[in-house]
């Protein structure tokens, strides 16, 4: 997934939540190409849009 489909997803899922908590669960990292640097992105990501939310990230 490029940075801008992976940013626009991420900021639209924590935008959407009307409560604090958001949850997040990704798929294993083997069945993707570069996995931990993807994860990485999202951690990256998921934190720069957080707001005052709190996230629950699972992979």
């Amino acid at each position: 997934m490029d940075d801008t489909a992976l940013q626009l997803f991420i900021r639209q899922k924590i935008d959407a939540q009307e409560a604090s908590d958001v949850f997040f669960t990704w798929q294993d990292s083997e069945s993707i190409p570069d996995g931990l640097h993807f994860f990485k992105r999202v951690i990256r990501l998921q934190q720069q849009f957080a707001q005052s939310k709190i996230l629950s990230i699972h992979f």
